[in-house]
């Protein structure tokens, strides 16, 4: 055995020599006590060792009813600044036990692991090996059979793979292991878990029985997670993390196949789980501690020192608060947690314990941003308040420290952070020298031990040493994306082909686009022939020889009513933002605003046209237009596209940024091209405007975002990423603006930049919207941070974002997982946010109803401000990708300016549209619609109106009797027979201008007599009424063919050209079907 151990320790020759100086002391100590062992009378056989070294204290004052583990002296409260928090409800003295709590999980350090029992903590020098692995050892048989089956069947493959990413990662695990054996299955679990989301547990934190318990699962779970304080890119890590987590126990473990039976279920399993790890990667890093064990360094009693051993997850003890002058501190006997008091505690008082920053050995502005930085609050308790000092004898300064390879004395460091030893030349790094001498000399003169809670990898130290190793799980993590096939080249070809009324080259393509599906090659031939149609009509008065300049005959916005807003330039002055409790902040009128008023013509920050209009529509300005460009580059093969954005010697941007003229011609596609869409323009201004503002970047990205079927969501948020970071200077202005800004900070104060205005432009207010991430589901969140990861994956191998910065600085070392976080944080607040672009369009064949179409997406900073009623007062309406805010009622002076969601009373039920709103969108809506439960449109009032008093605008008696009526409310008089005679007179004009509304032969007078009717109707009779309906969507009808607006018959149009099949018919029409240069 002596042998084997001296092989042993040449096998540890590679380690430093600060650790093999520790290692040799240990060694000493377990010969002497093995030779002390062998001198005494040996047993006949090795007993079963029972964990007797330690000595578990009673609880003073009896046990808590409520909390199993804690004394009866303390109870769970709840503070809207402090969240819940242990408070004392008597008064307790110095060395009384407040608690002593078992975890709901641990995990042993893999460095301990041959010296302890991995699963009672006991050190031991006749430990068992695991019967499968090497990484895990036990103090018996009894141990390592309870390890197996509470979860080492499950660790016992996966740990390899994990042990190196920290602690947060393996409780985690952990969690989720000793979760599912809680319930009888993982269907009983997800129905708990989904039961538990969204409820206010500081409220509910006891169970059925009165009780919180230390091994309820729900207490785990409900654990604060700081999502909306965290920084981005530690949200983005954890989600990395808990997806490479996933993959490991679906890859290399049997969870998924013998814990998990395979039986149909009505929810994605996997998806679930990675949700719940997700979760628990966030709370188990503020709320796990550290599991420390005494040790003796030397021969007398006073070489005492702690060392931490493990980390371990506590119900009851994550719920104290900190302070910098703790009344209680903790101690381990194996993983158990003792807590005691160290100062009286007066009833009334919180129980507070140190997260680690003490005012005894460190300064108030390093606690307070230490604390901030790792636990997201400030600090004020009465040490950072009064701004105690240091404790005046601990000189710690003037300490010369030794040099850790030879023991020599170094010089005096004064503020350098590493020092060259005199004697060795070794580099000794002073800095952590001098925080681990003030940490022991806590620990050693004052026995304070805090106990840290555990970070999510380890120290900062500890980091950056395993930096390399660390982002290797992370990248693997992000290589998720499974190639697809998709339509080639020659069909984005084929369009620009017949828009051009080049028919013999039209016809090739058509040939080349023969591989397609059927149900692609109808619907292809259905838009060629409206198409070619359309060609067929529009007959020139003479050949150009160039392609024009389009120009955008709809675009003509309308003018602001009551002039612009000083503080909202995109808005008129008749509205404000306001800040609410209850609905955050919203737009509020600043006086009263009549029907048609126009409150806003907002520009989007970002916008993105869905790829089925790529062929119709122009990608940078919206305009439908048969006459379209076709992008230099994403038109071909993607794996061609790189080599043709050839840099200049000097410049760093690609040559299409510096002049049309070196843009290199596209050669003729692969066979196996990939190539789903490609963008074209409606003129050479827009190709080159799109280029230089986004399309360098998403030209090679967007055939892999289309591969993987990426939504609209997904698009808008890599176009407000490439937008933002093209409106500052170098990534490292980006990063730092950003960092600097305070996430979901929606104070009216922080709303207004430096100039006291709110710019659509200004992507610190698409930042600033809310995300909802405390109100999202586990899976939720999961699945946009696996989107996030994939995202992140094209932008770094499919395009050059990374490098097509202008400035020549360096990359922050955290921009890549920042960029992720971004992606992460508007994968959640686009989905509550996001507007959509619309397009109008009349049928013949359908009706003389105007259908809106969906065309693209915007992300608008000022209309996002707007809250949801289903009843409404304004309507958007699209001028290419700009809204245009109108107002459709009367809204009085500091009422609030309300839009639609998508859900109104006239179409949904009432239940439909709460549990819509509350599932997208997480509120419950209280407008007056939901309020009276008013009926949907078929089910409105069309016969007996309920008259409103012309004083109060109360209800008028059913039973109107006589010239005048008295309202019952206020007692004033009202002449109903003259508002009966108006709206008679007003109905019949109103009867009369529908036609035309309804035909599309209206002109702006028949738009302001419908105006007036419903300001009528409004005035007079009660809502809800099925003609004010009526009218106010012809309102609506009106304003929609001044928008993005286009006319059609398609049977006209197919017909028309079935009819031109001679040449003769085609030369009458006098169209040249030849290309122009």
């Amino acid at each position: 055995m002596f042998q084997n151990a001296l092989d042993s320790l040449s096998l540890a020759s590679s380690l430093s020599e600060q650790k093999k100086h520790v290692l040799e002391k240990e060694l000493n100590i377990m010969i002497t006590q093995s030779e002390k062992t062998l001198t005494e009378k040996p047993p006949k056989k090795m007993p079963e060792l029972q964990n007797k070294a330690f000595f578990l204290p009673r609880i003073s004052y009896g046990q808590n009813e409520k909390i199993p583990c804690a004394s009866d002296c303390i109870t769970i409260k709840n503070s809207k600044k402090m969240g819940r928090c242990l408070v004392a409800t008597r008064d307790i003295t110095i060395g009384d036990v407040l608690a002593v709590e078992e975890p709901f999980v641990s995990f042993l350090m893999p460095e301990f692991r041959h010296t302890h029992c991995y699963n009672c903590y006991l050190k031991c020098h006749t430990l068992l090996p695991c019967h499968y692995c090497s990484m895990a050892m036990f103090c018996s048989e009894s141990c390592r059979k309870a390890s197996w089956e509470k979860n080492h069947s499950i660790i016992c493959s996966v740990s390899p793979y994990l042990d190196e990413l920290g602690r947060a990662v393996n409780l985690s695990l952990l969690i989720i292991i000793k979760a599912s054996r809680n319930y009888k299955s993982i269907t009983e679990l997800y129905q708990q878990v989904k039961s538990w989301e969204g409820k206010d547990f500081p409220k509910n934190y006891f169970d059925e029985n009165g009780q919180y318990g230390s091994q309820d699962y729900k207490n785990i779970y409900n654990l604060v997670t700081n999502s909306e304080k965290r920084p981005l890119e530690h949200s983005f890590r954890s989600a990395a993390l808990a997806f490479y987590v996933l993959k490991c126990l679906e890859d290399e473990s049997k969870f998924f196949t013998s814990f998990i039976p395979s039986q149909s279920r009505p929810f994605d399993v996997k998806l679930f789980i990675g949700g719940v790890l997700l979760r628990h990667l966030q709370n188990t890093t503020y709320n796990a501690y550290t599991v420390f064990e005494s040790y003796r360094f030397g021969n007398t009693d006073k070489s005492m020192d702690y060392r931490e051993i493990g980390a371990a997850v506590y119900a009851t003890m994550s719920l104290m608060n900190h302070s910098c002058d703790p009344n209680v501190n903790r101690f381990n006997c194996n993983d158990t947690l003792i807590l005691r008091v160290i100062q009286p505690i007066k009833k009334g008082e919180q129980v507070l314990a140190s997260y680690g920053p003490h005012f005894y050995i460190q300064e108030r502005d390093e606690r307070i941003l230490e604390l901030k930085n790792n636990y997201c609050f400030t600090c004020k308790c009465e040490a950072c308040r009064n701004n105690w000092p240091k404790e005046p004898s601990m000189s710690l300064d003037k300490l010369k420290y030794k040099c850790q390879t030879c023991g020599f004395g170094l010089p005096a460091a004064q503020t350098r952070e590493h020092v060259i030893c005199s004697n060795c030349k070794f580099l000794n790094n002073v800095e952590e020298i001098s925080t681990l001498v003030k940490k022991s000399f806590v620990f050693l003169s004052i026995r304070l031990m805090p106990l840290f809670r555990s970070c999510s990898i380890g120290s900062v130290s500890s980091c950056q040493k395993t930096k390399d190793r660390g982002c290797h799980p992370l990248k693997r993590s992000l290589g998720i994306v499974t190639p697809r096939k998709s339509p080639p080249y020659a069909v984005g070809l084929l369009y620009y082909c017949v828009s051009l009324r080049d028919g013999r080259n039209a016809l090739d393509c058509l040939a080349l686009a023969s591989s397609l599906p059927d149900h692609k090659k109808q619907q292809l031939e259905e838009e060629l022939t409206i198409l070619m149609g359309q060609s067929l009509e529009a007959v020139p008065e003479k050949n150009t020889e160039h392609l024009v300049e389009s120009q955008n005959d709809t675009s003509i916005l309308p003018k602001i009513s009551f002039g612009p807003n000083e503080k909202i330039p995109c808005a008129s002055d008749c509205i404000d933002i306001h800040s609410s409790k209850d609905m955050g902040r919203c737009v509020v009128a600043t006086r009263d605003i009549n029907i048609g008023d126009v409150l806003g013509v907002e520009e989007p920050f970002a916008s993105v046209l869905l790829p089925q209009f790529y062929y119709t529509h122009c990608y940078n300005c919206y305009l439908r237009c048969c006459t379209l460009l076709p992008c230099h580059y994403c038109s071909m093969c993607p794996r061609l596209t790189l080599s043709f954005q050839t840099r200049s010697k000097t410049d760093d941007k690609p040559k299409a940024l510096i002049g049309q003229e070196s843009v290199p011609k596209p050669p003729p596609p692969l066979k196996d091209c990939t190539c789903k869409k490609q963008v074209m323009y409606c003129s050479e201004s827009c190709r080159k405007a799109s280029w230089e503002k986004n399309h360098c970047v998403d030209c090679t990205l967007l055939p892999y975002l289309h591969k993987q079927d990426s939504n609209t969501i997904e698009m808008l948020a890599v176009r407000i990423i490439i937008t933002a970071s093209r409106d500052y200077e170098s990534p490292a202005e980006f990063y730092r603006q950003v960092k600097s800004w305070k996430a979901g900070d929606s104070t009216t104060e922080s709303t207004f930049d430096g100039n006291g205005q709110y710019v659509s432009q200004d992507y610190k207010n698409i930042y600033n919207i809310v995300t909802n991430t405390e109100k999202r589901s586990v899976a939720d969140l999961f699945k946009r941070a696996v989107t996030a990861a994939r995202i992140l994956q094209c932008f770094e191998n499919k395009s050059n974002f990374f490098t097509s910065f202008s400035s020549n600085e360096l990359l922050p070392s955290d921009f890549k997982l920042f960029i992720g976080g971004l992606l992460l944080r508007h994968l959640q607040n686009l989905p509550c946010n996001a507007h959509e672009v619309s397009e109008s369009l009349r049928c013949e064949n359908d009706g003389d109803v105007l259908k809106c179409v969906e065309i693209g997406a915007a992300a608008y900073a000022t209309m996002s401000l707007v809250n949801h009623s289903c009843d409404p007062n304004v309507v958007r309406h699209s001028y290419r990708d700009t809204v245009v805010l109108r107002a459709i009622r009367l809204i009085k002076k500091d009422e609030q300016v309300l839009d639609n969601y998508g859900y109104h009373y006239a179409l949904h039920e009432k239940e439909e549209r709460q549990s819509h709103l509350k599932d997208q969108y997480y509120f419950t809506c209280d407008c007056e619609a939901c309020h009276d439960d008013w009926p949907t449109y078929f089910n409105l009032n069309s016969d007996k109106p309920t008259y409103k008093c012309q004083t109060c605008d109360f209800s008028l008696p059913a039973l109107l009797v006589g010239e005048d009526v008295i309202c019952e409310h206020c007692k004033c008089s009202n002449n109903i027979k003259e508002i009966l005679t108006l709206l008679n007179e007003s109905s019949k004009d109103y009867d009369r201008h529908l036609i035309s509304v309804l035909s599309g032969s209206h002109d702006n007078a028949v738009v302001q007599q419908m105006i007036e009717h419903l300001e009528k109707l409004d005035q007079y009779i009660k809502r809800p009424w099925q003609e004010y309906n009526n009218c106010q969507e012809a309102i609506k009808q009106c304003y929609m063919k001044l928008g993005n607006y286009y006319e059609s018959d398609l049977q006209k149009l197919i017909k028309e050209v079935l009819d031109q099949t001679k040449e003769d018919k085609v030369l009458e029409k006098g169209i040249n079907w030849t290309l122009h240069g």
